[in-house]
């Protein structure tokens, strides 16, 4: 029970939805010979008894943990497949859950900054394909990369990095080309400061939610909203600084100077700042690259057809599927690890930091409607995912009942 209690730990740090997890611990137990265990999965808290009565065994994780990169997503789920068919012993189990906690960078420091520079230049083509814009990103990317390579190892520095990384590149934006930064519109602002949009997490809180996991999934909501909020709160502070008023700041216009081949371009480097920046599990570029090409895609249709926000709900609904297709590839990485970076990738959440910053900045009843689209664009993003494993769900089922 207690590797089935840090098992289910390790599957939430990972990503995944405490309610997906609960129901699959719970098989894993009863595999292992516990049939009525009783678990209680939070975001930060596992709690796991072989029975009515029987001892608790716990796991948490603290707030300011680091986040796993996707080769340590990869390993969290090797080892819960192993434990999914009862094939790893308890404490082998443990033994490679802790190993993942020590796993090396596969590219090192010097990888880790270089991934962020290409994965804000990869947003950057999409957001704000300009030259001036794709300069000042190759900046603040390597900035915000080695803040985030100093913070990794103090936790204390983990929990102020999204604020200080905000109100950083506002100021020195705002306070080195105030008109040009203006003129640019904040959606040149957002590329470097990506990683620490809570996309993945209130997707999670949409999922839970859903089905019924209301501590969880209104944690994590609240959660995902103080992240946007921080967010902000640093870019305002950075243009308050700067002597730059928020209102004119928090612009939402989109400029392309270099062609309609930019945003296409920059989703493959975008996936391959992913790759290198989040340590990417060996032999999984190509793979990573379907699946975020098939969101972008995904996205740009249903923008198109329908709208900006419906757009965001069919690019994550058509990539589920397809990182669940993956998955089953002899040498397809996890959906864990697919899915993360495509979160992000989804253009219509990077916007709505913009949308959040237009909230705080405005002067008029408009900002309300700007803060409700850009937390109603992540509700979408979760329900598409939703809809997405209902369907990878309702396929593999009628492929068991062939099989038998």
């Amino acid at each position: 029970m207690q590797f089935v209690a840090e098992l289910a730990q390790a599957l939430t740090r990972a990503g995944e939805p405490e309610g997906l997890v609960q129901s699959r611990a719970t098989r894993i137990a009863e595999e292992y010979g516990v049939p009525d265990a009783r678990l209680v999965v939070l975001p930060n808290l596992t709690l796991a008894a072989a029975g009515r009565g029987a001892p608790v065994m716990l796991d948490s994780a603290a707030p300011s943990a680091a986040e796993l990169r996707l080769d340590q997503m990869a390993a969290v789920e090797r080892v819960a497949r192993l434990a999914d068919q009862g094939a790893v012993q308890a404490e082998e189990g443990l033994r490679e859950l802790d190993a993942v906690e020590i796993m090396p960078h596969r590219f090192g420091a010097v990888g880790s900054v270089l991934g962020h520079v290409v994965m804000t230049l990869g947003l950057c083509l999409i957001l704000q394909p300009t030259p001036i814009v794709l300069l000042a990103s190759a900046f603040f990317g390597a900035l915000v990369g080695l803040m985030k390579l100093r913070a990794r190892a103090a936790s204390t520095l983990r929990v102020l990095l999204p604020i200080t990384a905000a109100t950083l590149v506002s100021l020195i934006a705002f306070a080195t080309a105030p008109d040009t930064t203006t003129e640019e519109s904040l959606r040149g602002l957002v590329p470097p400061l990506v990683t620490f949009l809570p996309g993945g997490l209130i997707t999670s809180a949409t999922l839970d939610l859903v089905v019924g996991h209301l501590i969880s999934g209104a944690s994590r909501l609240v959660s995902g909203t103080m992240q946007l909020l921080l967010l902000t709160l640093g870019i305002a502070v950075g243009a308050a600084l700067a002597g730059v008023h928020l209102d004119a700041a928090t612009r939402n216009t989109p400029i392309n100077t270099l062609g309609v081949w930019a945003p296409w371009v920059g989703a493959i480097v975008f996936g391959i700042g992913c790759y290198v920046h989040l340590s990417g599990p060996s032999r999984s570029l190509g793979w990573l690259l379907v699946v975020l090409m098939t969101a972008w895609i995904g996205e740009q249709l249903g923008a198109r057809l329908l709208s900006g926000q419906l757009g965001a709900f069919v690019g994550a609904f058509a990539m589920t599927p397809v990182a669940a297709w993956v998955e089953e590839r002899p040498s397809g990485p996890p959906s864990l690890a697919t899915l993360a970076p495509a979160f992000w990738l989804l253009v219509p959440g990077a916007v709505s930091l913009i949308g959040v910053a237009q909230f705080v900045g405005a002067k008029d009843a408009a900002g309300v409607g700007r803060m409700v689209n850009a937390l109603v664009t992540f509700i979408l993003i979760g329900l598409g995912v939703f809809v997405g494993n209902a369907l990878v769900l309702r396929v593999r089922s009628r492929q068991v009942g062939r099989q038998s």
